[in-house]
């Protein structure tokens, strides 16, 4: 309870829970039950306010997190792709040539298993080179993707593994 003025005559001393002024007549307690809940309406609409911007920081840094750790990773794998496709040229450019070393000073078949090893590994180099461009080039698409935005990023991502789940469920049945 506190004394207030009357807002219509203004009455000084007046309490805040009386029904009516005593000069005037004026409804004052139904008057500052509005006021308080205007005021109270007001607050909690503040607080939704301030717990709705927190969220929403914590959603921005936990999605700039996540784009940092995926950049990492896809970086990461570009530097691993890239390996992977040195090491196989190389394997290529050196059994490639003796492999047909071999079958040009084969004579009567004297080095075919040489000439069969060294096509079997000349084969294995080429499969792995062209399995390490094909890793590369989608680690650097998906690392533009989410660059711009992790969430176009882990849909197309979501997309792929649900691709990816339906053949292996295909190939089951």
């Amino acid at each position: 309870m506190a004394l207030v003025n009357c807002p219509e005559c203004g009455k000084s001393n007046v309490s805040d829970t009386a029904v009516s002024c005593p000069e005037c007549g004026f409804a004052i307690k139904e008057y500052f039950d509005k006021v308080k809940a205007e005021e109270q309406r007001i607050s909690n609409e503040k607080t939704m306010k301030r717990i709705k911007e927190k969220e929403e920081q914590r959603k921005k840094d936990t999605a700039e997190k996540r784009q940092k750790e995926t950049i990492f990773q896809l970086e990461t794998q570009i530097e691993k792709s890239s390996k992977e496709i040195r090491n196989s040229a190389i394997g290529l450019i050196i059994t490639l040539p003796l492999t047909i070393m071999c079958w040009c000073l084969s004579s009567h078949g004297s080095l075919g298993v040489f000439i069969i090893l060294f096509g079997i590994a000349s084969f294995a180099s080429i499969i792995f080179l062209i399995s390490g461009i094909q890793e590369k080039n989608t680690a650097i698409s998906d690392l533009e993707i989410a660059k711009r935005n992790i969430e176009d990023y882990e849909k197309n991502l979501d997309k792929r593994l649900k691709v990816i789940a339906a053949q292996g469920q295909a190939q089951v049945a």
